[in-house]
């Protein structure tokens, strides 16, 4: 990506959408709290599809007005951001820019025939310059969606969409203006397929689906992807199966400029438990860092040194049940990882965690998300659950960092 290549992927019990993005962790409900939507992990073991996600996520919200949520976030700058996610019950796309003092909605192409139609995934090469991802729901199931942004306005790129179910695409990274790798998944919707990973690349002219290596003997899932032109570094998850039932493991995949290769990780998806990354930033070729969610509920970090991924631990607080969503390396000494109301550092020595507070009048907080343009500059988004006489609002909210303290910023709701 940019210099901020990462872009958040949500896991269980962090409350964001999960819709749009993962075909699951083994397993999840959806709980409607008196703040609005949390995830949770489940016992079951039987994958839930993107599809299903979605309307249940839509069913559990139902009663909350409005329902905004922003899922994925790029800085190029300093004073410039780009969020994107979705708004209403009946998920129409968002997205929203900050220009150094204010969030300002911007207007989008909307795809022609869709009932529904949600953002996951942005990449930004400058303040001209944008790519996002996401998803549209017609009489056909699901498809593909990949918007351009020129500075001026947004256009709808044509996009191959395999397969006949399913909401393929996660998350986008750019390595230049003409450059970018999207990720996501197919086939989940379809019960008689196995789900497939997918990756489409941009070359300035058109998106083409490239080849993929398989993995897993239950499917795969990607989350994220983050490049530096013509590498890119894309990451999730992979099932397996034995006697006692189906786990998740960490996925990693390299491209090289020519082909997509796994490389090993920690973990192994015959064991009957939950792993997976949900947020990757390649800083570099030889360092990237990958965060997400441990078999043990908590938050997994691995690293990439240029030969293989190893884990790190976080310091100080971190509860148990903090999985990481999504994290931004802007060098390869500084990194901000986020889950949910809460936050990690790495100073080029170790990972500490941080606190952030939930903004006044608030009942909860879920960020998801996270860009940074320098080691001191991050901008992380998500929702906050309101209420507000006894009317149940999720709006969105996005978190500044500015090297000492987190922020809160007035968002639109539109």
């Amino acid at each position: 990506m940019n210099v901020s290549p990462e872009r958040a992927r949500t896991v269980p019990g962090s409350g964001l959408p999960w819709w749009g993005r993962r075909r699951a962790l083994a397993a999840v409900i959806c709980s409607c709290l008196a703040g609005g939507l949390l995830l949770t992990q489940a016992a079951s073991a039987a994958p839930v599809s993107p599809q299903t996600r979605v309307r249940l996520a839509a069913g559990a919200a139902a009663a909350a007005k409005p329902v905004d949520r922003l899922a994925a976030v790029s800085c190029p700058t300093g004073r410039m951001c780009v969020a994107v996610g979705t708004m209403g019950n009946s998920p129409k796309m968002l997205a929203e820019k900050w220009t150094g003092s204010r969030w300002s909605t911007m207007r989008l192409a909307q795809p022609a025939g869709a009932v529904e139609a949600g953002l996951t995934g942005v990449s930004c090469t400058s303040a001209r310059t944008c790519t996002a991802v996401g998803y549209d729901y017609g009489p056909n199931l699901g498809g593909t969606l990949a918007e351009r942004w020129n500075g001026s306005t947004w256009r709808i790129q044509p996009t191959p969409s395999p397969g006949i179910g399913g909401i393929p695409f996660a998350a986008v990274s750019c390595g230049s203006a003409t450059s970018c790798t999207v990720v996501g998944y197919y086939d989940f919707d379809d019960p008689s397929a196995v789900g497939s990973i997918l990756a489409e690349q941009w070359d300035g002219h058109r998106w083409s689906i490239q080849s993929l290596p398989p993995v897993g003997n239950g499917g795969a899932d990607f989350t994220a992807v983050s490049c530096r032109h013509p590498a890119c570094t894309a990451v999730g998850d992979y099932f397996g199966q034995n006697d006692e039932g189906p786990g998740t493991a960490p996925l990693a995949m390299r491209w090289n400029g020519t082909t997509w290769a796994v490389q090993p990780t920690p973990g192994d998806a015959t064991e009957n438990e939950t792993s997976a990354l949900t947020g990757v930033s390649c800083p570099s070729a030889r360092s990237c860092t990958g965060v997400g969610i441990s078999d043990s509920g908590g938050p997994l970090i691995l690293r990439w040194n240029g030969a293989r991924w190893r884990s790190r631990s976080v310091a100080g607080n971190f509860a148990l049940n903090y999985a990481l969503n999504g994290v931004s390396c802007p060098s390869a000494t500084a990194c901000m990882a986020i889950g949910s109301s809460a936050a990690a550092r790495w100073n080029g020595r170790t990972w500490a965690s941080q606190h952030i507070r939930v903004p006044k009048g608030a009942n909860g907080l879920s960020l998801g998300a996270v860009s940074c343009s320098s080691a001191s500059r991050c901008t992380a988004v998500g929702f906050k659950n309101m209420t507000v006489s006894l009317v149940k609002d999720i709006l969105t909210v996005a978190e500044r960092w500015n090297g000492h303290t987190w922020t809160a910023q007035p968002t639109r709701n539109p």
